[in-house]
């Protein structure tokens, strides 16, 4: 079976550019189909949109499936795995954990007033202030895994007129947790220091990592597949079993006009990928 997926790689249709399978940024989340273009490319006779549109169709249901009302919550007639690998990009290499997501949006209010007459109260300045403590700002828990919480302020708008103080602020906030802190505790804690309202999100977006012992780590040790912390977010953290994350493609290139993955990375993803569940069969009694 090995053997003529290999074949229908060689069948590969031309329509990519330089060596780079460029499919992959039709949709919007593409970064996340390469693990599941290396399965599909198997069957590399159908198109190139087809192709995207069959690894976005099993993205959303996998995501579906582990949903809390989806079939693996609600009907106990599906077998729920026990192991999952999410194929995400990371040069195949192993993450055994990855940070959460937290998003926060920030709103600073002051009072409108004439900037020539020294009225009003300049909410930019109220937000400026609270963005120079959020960046001073150091959490005390340091993650052995993942290290210290990252957060960045990204986005800033306030002001409609080149003469009239801004009664808003509006700015965004980019938060990377560890295990070591809920989101609710990274939202009380920075919300105790900056006058500005702090509103997350969503406060599900929580850090992952593959448990002590599990057989995927024991695999990856058996191959020499190096083991890592991912510092993006992924949909492992809406999967409530053991898991890992690993895939063709390079994660720096995700989020970019021309995101792309090489036709090689996804021939060398489908051999390792076979390698690993092979050597895995071996791995899962414990």
């Amino acid at each position: 079976h090995c053997h003529s997926q290999r074949q229908m790689i060689q069948r590969i249709p031309r329509k990519h550019l330089n060596g780079n399978w460029y499919a992959v940024v039709v949709q919007k989340q593409s970064h996340l189909h390469n693990g599941l273009l290396a399965v599909l490319l198997r069957h590399a006779h159908l198109s190139q949109a087809l192709l995207n549109d069959i690894a976005l169709l099993i993205q959303k249901v996998v995501i579906r499936l582990f949903a809390p009302d989806g079939l693996f919550a609600t009907d106990s007639r599906w077998p729920k795995p026990q192991w999952v690998i999410v194929g995400e990009p990371t040069c195949m290499r192993l993450a055994s954990s990855e940070r959460g997501l937290l998003v926060l949006d920030g709103e600073a209010q002051g009072v409108s007033g004439h900037a020539a007459r020294g009225e009003g109260v300049n909410a930019l300045y109220i937000a400026l202030d609270d963005i120079n403590s959020l960046r001073a700002h150091t959490f005390s828990k340091h993650s052995p895994l993942m290290g210290d919480v990252r957060l960045s302020v990204t986005q800033i708008e306030a002001g409609q007129a080149h003469n009239v103080i801004p009664d808003r602020c509006r700015f965004v906030v980019d938060i990377r947790p560890t295990e070591q802190y809920t989101n609710e505790e990274i939202v009380a804690e920075l919300q105790a220091f900056c006058k500005s309202t702090l509103k997350a999100r969503n406060l599900k977006n929580r850090s992952s990592a593959t448990r002590d012992g599990s057989p995927l780590l024991r695999t990856a040790q058996a191959l020499g597949i190096e083991t890592f912390s991912s510092p993006t977010t992924s949909d492992w953290m809406r999967i409530p079993v053991d898991a890992v994350k690993m895939g063709p493609g390079d994660s720096s290139r995700s989020h970019k006009a021309d995101e792309y993955i090489r036709t090689q990375e996804i021939r060398e993803g489908i051999d390792k990928y076979i390698e690993f569940i092979e050597t895995f069969y071996g791995n899962t009694l414990e």
